[in-house]
Protein backbone atom coordinates (compact mmCIF):
# COMPACT_ATOMS: atom_id res chain seq x y z
CA UNK A 1 0.00 0.00 0.00
CA UNK A 2 2.98 2.21 -0.04
CA UNK A 3 3.41 4.59 -2.85
CA UNK A 4 6.06 3.48 -5.14
CA UNK A 5 7.63 6.81 -5.62
CA UNK A 6 9.12 9.21 -3.04
CA UNK A 7 8.36 12.90 -3.15
CA UNK A 8 10.82 14.98 -5.01
CA UNK A 9 13.12 17.11 -2.83
CA UNK A 10 12.69 20.84 -3.19
CA UNK A 11 15.72 22.81 -4.12
CA UNK A 12 17.12 24.85 -1.22
CA UNK A 13 16.68 28.54 -1.48
CA UNK A 14 18.80 31.16 0.15
CA UNK A 15 15.79 33.15 1.24
CA UNK A 16 13.47 31.71 3.84
CA UNK A 17 10.16 30.43 2.68
CA UNK A 18 8.27 31.67 5.71
CA UNK A 19 8.31 35.44 6.24
CA UNK A 20 9.02 36.30 2.65
CA UNK A 21 6.37 38.96 2.84
CA UNK A 22 7.18 39.90 6.44
CA UNK A 23 9.28 42.84 7.40
CA UNK A 24 12.96 42.61 7.59
CA UNK A 25 14.76 41.41 10.69
CA UNK A 26 15.84 44.93 11.56
CA UNK A 27 12.28 46.16 11.77
CA UNK A 28 11.35 43.12 13.85
CA UNK A 29 14.27 43.76 16.19
CA UNK A 30 13.24 47.43 16.48
CA UNK A 31 9.66 46.44 17.34
CA UNK A 32 10.88 43.91 19.83
CA UNK A 33 13.16 46.50 21.45
CA UNK A 34 10.34 49.05 21.64
CA UNK A 35 7.99 46.46 23.12
CA UNK A 36 10.61 45.60 25.72
CA UNK A 37 11.11 49.32 26.54
CA UNK A 38 7.35 49.85 26.89
CA UNK A 39 7.07 46.77 29.08
CA UNK A 40 10.04 47.95 31.17
CA UNK A 41 8.53 51.44 31.46
CA UNK A 42 5.15 50.02 32.50
CA UNK A 43 6.78 47.80 35.12
CA UNK A 44 8.70 50.79 36.47
CA UNK A 45 5.54 52.92 36.58
CA UNK A 46 3.64 50.16 38.41
CA UNK A 47 6.52 49.73 40.87
CA UNK A 48 6.64 53.54 41.36
CA UNK A 49 2.89 53.63 42.04
CA UNK A 50 3.21 50.82 44.55
CA UNK A 51 6.14 52.57 46.21
CA UNK A 52 4.16 55.85 46.40
CA UNK A 53 1.17 54.05 47.93
CA UNK A 54 3.43 52.45 50.54
CA UNK A 55 5.13 55.80 51.26
CA UNK A 56 1.77 57.55 51.56
CA UNK A 57 0.60 54.86 53.97
CA UNK A 58 3.77 55.29 56.03
CA UNK A 59 3.35 59.08 56.07
CA UNK A 60 -0.31 58.68 57.11
CA UNK A 61 0.65 56.23 59.84
CA UNK A 62 3.33 58.64 61.07
CA UNK A 63 0.82 61.51 61.18
CA UNK A 64 -1.68 59.36 63.07
CA UNK A 65 1.02 58.23 65.47
CA UNK A 66 2.07 61.84 66.13
CA UNK A 67 -1.57 62.85 66.60
CA UNK A 68 -2.14 60.01 69.05
CA UNK A 69 1.01 60.94 70.94
CA UNK A 70 0.00 64.60 71.21
CA UNK A 71 -3.52 63.58 72.27
CA UNK A 72 -2.05 61.32 74.92
CA UNK A 73 0.15 64.13 76.22
CA UNK A 74 -2.84 66.50 76.32
CA UNK A 75 -4.88 63.91 78.19
CA UNK A 76 -2.11 63.42 80.75
CA UNK A 77 -1.76 67.20 81.13
CA UNK A 78 -5.53 67.58 81.59
CA UNK A 79 -5.55 64.81 84.17
CA UNK A 80 -2.70 66.49 86.06
CA UNK A 81 -4.51 69.85 86.01
CA UNK A 82 -7.75 68.21 87.16
CA UNK A 83 -5.91 66.40 89.96
CA UNK A 84 -4.25 69.64 91.10
CA UNK A 85 -7.61 71.44 91.01
CA UNK A 86 -9.23 68.66 93.05
CA UNK A 87 -6.35 68.79 95.53
CA UNK A 88 -6.67 72.60 95.87
CA UNK A 89 -10.43 72.35 96.41
CA UNK A 90 -10.00 69.56 98.95
CA UNK A 91 -7.27 71.48 100.80
CA UNK A 92 -9.42 74.62 100.80
CA UNK A 93 -12.38 72.68 102.20
CA UNK A 94 -10.19 71.13 104.88
CA UNK A 95 -8.79 74.55 105.81
CA UNK A 96 -12.30 76.05 105.96
CA UNK A 97 -13.50 73.13 108.05
CA UNK A 98 -10.58 73.53 110.44
CA UNK A 99 -11.18 77.30 110.65
CA UNK A 100 -14.92 76.88 111.29
CA UNK A 101 -14.22 74.16 113.82
CA UNK A 102 -11.83 76.48 115.64
CA UNK A 103 -14.38 79.34 115.56
CA UNK A 104 -17.08 77.06 116.91
CA UNK A 105 -14.78 75.86 119.67
CA UNK A 106 -13.91 79.46 120.62
CA UNK A 107 -17.58 80.49 120.66
CA UNK A 108 -18.46 77.53 122.84
CA UNK A 109 -15.59 78.38 125.18
CA UNK A 110 -16.68 82.01 125.34
CA UNK A 111 -20.28 81.01 125.99
CA UNK A 112 -19.15 78.61 128.70
CA UNK A 113 -17.01 81.32 130.31
CA UNK A 114 -19.93 83.76 130.11
CA UNK A 115 -22.27 81.30 131.78
CA UNK A 116 -19.70 80.47 134.45
CA UNK A 117 -18.86 84.12 135.12
CA UNK A 118 -22.47 84.91 136.06
CA UNK A 119 -22.32 88.30 134.42
CA UNK A 120 -25.34 90.46 133.87
CA UNK A 121 -27.77 89.33 131.24
CA UNK A 122 -29.19 91.69 128.66
CA UNK A 123 -32.40 92.18 130.64
CA UNK A 124 -30.35 93.06 133.69
CA UNK A 125 -28.45 95.63 131.66
CA UNK A 126 -31.78 97.22 130.57
CA UNK A 127 -32.61 98.02 134.15
CA UNK A 128 -29.16 99.48 134.67
CA UNK A 129 -29.33 101.72 131.60
CA UNK A 130 -32.66 103.50 131.40
CA UNK A 131 -32.51 104.82 127.87
CA UNK A 132 -31.67 103.28 124.53
CA UNK A 133 -28.46 104.72 123.15
CA UNK A 134 -29.58 104.95 119.53
CA UNK A 135 -33.07 106.38 119.76
CA UNK A 136 -32.86 107.86 123.29
CA UNK A 137 -36.09 106.14 124.35
CA UNK A 138 -36.77 104.65 127.69
CA UNK A 139 -36.28 100.93 127.82
CA UNK A 140 -39.83 100.51 129.01
CA UNK A 141 -41.15 102.32 125.93
CA UNK A 142 -43.50 100.13 123.90
CA UNK A 143 -44.27 102.05 120.71
CA UNK A 144 -44.39 105.53 122.26
CA UNK A 145 -42.93 108.47 120.34
CA UNK A 146 -40.65 111.31 121.38
CA UNK A 147 -42.81 113.82 119.49
CA UNK A 148 -45.19 115.81 121.74
CA UNK A 149 -48.88 115.07 121.65
CA UNK A 150 -49.75 118.66 120.93
CA UNK A 151 -47.90 118.70 117.67
CA UNK A 152 -50.19 118.68 114.69
CA UNK A 153 -49.63 118.54 111.00
CA UNK A 154 -51.53 121.07 108.99
CA UNK A 155 -52.41 119.68 105.56
CA UNK A 156 -51.07 121.72 102.65
CA UNK A 157 -48.30 123.33 104.68
CA UNK A 158 -44.84 122.31 105.50
CA UNK A 159 -45.11 123.27 109.08
CA UNK A 160 -45.75 121.26 112.16
CA UNK A 161 -47.31 123.20 115.00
Amino acid sequence: MKPSFAPRPEPEMTEPVFGMNDMTNEKLAERKRRAQEVSKHQLQAAAERKRLVVLNDLVQQRKESDMLQSTKELLLCDRAVQFEKTQRIQKGLQDDWAKNSELKRRKEEEEGRFIRSSSDLLLDQFEKYRRCFQCKRRTSNCGETNIWCETRYIPGSRLMV
